[in-house]
C-alpha cells in the first residue's frame, strides 16, 4: 500500500532524498498544524515536536511511497525519531493524511530551543 510522507527537516533537499530513496516521488509543499521544528544539538537535522495550536511547520508532501521505500527511510531516520500519521494543509485549501517522523519524548534532552533554518540548511547542502 503507498503512503504520502510529509519531510520537514534534510528530506526537503533533493540531493539528500534521492541518496536515502534513490528515486524521486510526486510532491507537494504542505505544512503541518500543532507542531514545531527545533535544532537536535550539534546535528545539521531537526527535530519536529509538539507544539500550540498556532504553530506549523512547513515542508513537503512525498506522494504514493512504495513500502521498500518507505523501509529505507525507516532506516535512515533511526531510532530517534517514530513515524506517526498527520495531518497535511496544502496551498489549495485541502488537507491529506500523510506520515511524518516525530521526535521521541526520550530523546528530548538532545533538542535545543530555536528554529532550524530550512534555507540553512539547503546553502550547505
Amino acid at each position: 500500500m503507498a503512503i504520502d510522507l510529509f519531510t520537514y527537516g534534510t528530506l526537503i533537499s533533493p540531493k539528500v532524498w534521492l541518496q536515502v530513496v534513490g528515486r524521486a516521488y510526486p510532491t507537494l509543499p504542505a505544512r503541518v498544524r500543532g507542531f514545531r521544528r527545533v535544532r537536535v544539538r550539534g546535528e545539521s537535522y531537526p527535530a519536529l515536536l509538539p507544539g500550540g495550536p498556532e504553530e506549523e511547520v512547513e515542508g513537503v508532501v512525498h506522494l504514493g511511497l512504495s513500502p521498500q521505500d518507505l523501509a529505507r527511510i525507516d532506516r535512515y531516520e533511526g531510532e530517534l525519531y517514530r513515524r506517526v500519521a498527520v495531518t497535511c494543509h496544502l496551498q489549495d485549501g485541502s488537507s491529506r493524511e500523510a506520515h511524518a517522523y516525530l521526535f521521541r519524548r526520550e530523546f528530548l534532552h538532545l533538542t535545543e530551543e530555536g528554529p532550524w533554518d530550512p534555507e540553512e540548511f539547503l546553502k550547505e547542502w
